[in-house]
């Protein structure tokens, strides 16, 4: 089995949740009057977050859940909710934040380090 990349441990398939978006609006579309009969119907960032997914085929779990809370779905009932709350631990767990912070600052040194020697 392969290991997951780490921006892939960070996000979830994406093909779930469009099967659902795009099976909300067929419904809807049927229905006079409804609201969000198409992804026009979205807000400007929820839509480049839509389409950016569509691309990629994973979306980020702020992405997924802002979308989720659009439609009135809890992601939960998208993704099973193993998939779901093992993401959502180890987005929460603080030692990853401590990572993502000295991960950052190393990589902020080794730039100003190399900008330096390419001024020499």
């Amino acid at each position: 089995m392969e290991s997951a990349t780490p921006s892939e441990r960070r996000t979830l398939p994406f093909a779930p949740l469009a099967a659902a978006i795009n099976q909300r609006i067929a419904i809807r579309r049927q229905q006079p009057g409804a609201h969000l009969r198409d992804l026009n119907d979205l807000g400007d960032k929820q839509r480049q977050r839509y389409y950016r997914a569509q691309r990629r085929g994973r979306i980020t779990i702020d992405a997924a859940d802002d979308l989720c809370d659009i439609f009135g779905w809890h992601p939960r009932e998208i993704w099973t909710g193993r998939e779901w709350d093992e993401l959502a631990e180890y987005e929460a767990d603080p030692e990853r934040e401590r990572i993502r912070r000295n991960h950052r600052a190393y990589r902020a040194r080794k730039k100003a380090r190399a900008e330096k020697e390419a001024a020499a």
